[in-house]
């Protein structure tokens, strides 16, 4: 895999926590950074998606899969902790207004960074979530495999916020890919 994913606390005001990987093609070479952050008030939890210019809400990604069911949301992150019921509620919450996968994208279509019109928000927002995001796993990886990454990093990200977790240090090799010479 040629990924990187770290967490830890951000210095950014908005923001108390933030869970980043960045996932990059061995055969392309293209790479993009994908984040989960919590906000400073622990009410919002949002991701933040390449050739999106705003952060979506956790659950409205995962309706995007297709995961529309809050069970099957809540397994995909994963956590049987108590002490997380209340952020797994504010995911749920946040995608109430949101039915199927195709109000999802089309919602996460309205963000693009290119201006789109609306009857191609769709196709954008479908071609962001399938091509774009997790370049690593290839283009024969199904939305499920990237849900269930999602969802781990979420579950990271959140068992941090609610001290289960120390955040990882970026800056430990541990944590790095080295591509070595020749």
């Amino acid at each position: 895999l040629s990924n990187n994913s770290g967490v830890g606390r951000s210095s950014k005001k908005k923001y108390s926590n933030i869970a980043e990987m960045r996932s990059m093609s061995e055969q392309t070479g293209h790479s993009v950074s994908i984040k989960a952050m919590v906000d400073n008030n622990d009410r919002n939890i949002v991701f933040s998606l390449p050739y999106i210019k705003e952060p979506i809400q956790a659950g409205i990604i995962f309706k995007a899969f297709g995961y529309t069911d809050p069970e099957d949301i809540i397994n995909l992150i994963g956590i049987d902790d108590p002490s997380a019921d209340t952020y797994l509620k504010l995911i749920i919450r946040d995608s109430y207004f949101i039915g199927t996968s195709h109000e999802a994208l089309q919602y996460i279509g309205k963000y693009s960074v290119h201006l789109i019109p609306k009857e191609k928000r769709y196709v954008y927002a479908k071609q962001v979530m399938e091509k774009e995001l997790f370049p690593h796993l290839g283009f024969s990886s199904d939305n499920k495999e990237k849900a269930i990454l999602l969802g781990h990093i979420l579950k990271k990200l959140l068992l941090i916020n609610i001290g289960l977790r120390k955040p990882d240090d970026r800056d430990n090799l541990v944590n790095k890919r080295i591509e070595t010479t020749g």
